[in-house]
């Protein structure tokens, strides 16, 4: 399986553990690969790079969630 999440539900997973988002991004690891752009990781830093969104996650919170990306992502080429 192959999935794709856009930013919003990216972030989502990230600060809502119980979340829709959530559940999709775990199962997605679980049963297969993210599919990400550039593009998607651009935006994604640059979102989690604002104040407001440090409020809300701890730096640790944050590695281990992008490891958990990255693990299971595939880097698309467009």
């Amino acid at each position: 399986m192959r999935v794709i999440l856009d930013t919003n539900t990216l972030v989502s997973a990230l600060l809502v553990k119980q979340s829709i988002p959530r559940q999709a991004f775990d199962k997605a690891k679980q049963h297969g690969s993210i599919l990400l752009s550039n593009a998607t990781l651009e935006e994604l830093d640059s979102v989690l790079k604002r104040e407001k969104s440090k409020k809300y996650i701890t730096d640790a919170e944050l590695i281990l969630f992008v490891q958990a990306l990255l693990s299971q992502s595939i880097l698309l080429e467009i």
